[in-house]
């Protein structure tokens, strides 16, 4: 995956920006499967709504993740540090 500088970035569009399309494309959808726009649209909310979730759920799996490797370096910080303190009180002895 990379950092986060490596990653590519999504552009983010304004809401106005493709209306034309996004409202032809809805009607386009209603026409197909004999529904309304407004079933078109909640349907389109539900699967927005289902998405945000989804990613909602990734970011606690990736944040999980990532604490734990921080929780392994602690850890391996500290076994260094009693090492060297270990090596420091043998050298005084």
């Amino acid at each position: 995956m990379g950092t986060l500088t490596e990653q590519p970035r999504h552009l983010r569009t304004s809401i106005t920006e493709n209306i034309d399309g996004d409202i032809a494309t809805m009607v386009d959808l209603a026409k197909k499967h004999g529904i309304s726009v407004s079933d078109v649209i909640a349907v389109a909310d539900m699967l927005e709504r289902r998405r945000f979730n989804f990613l909602y759920l990734d970011n606690g799996d990736f944040f999980d993740m990532h604490m734990n490797r921080i929780a392994e370096i602690g850890e391996s910080l500290q076994r260094i540090a009693d090492a060297l303190e270990e090596l420091s009180r043998r050298k005084t002895e």
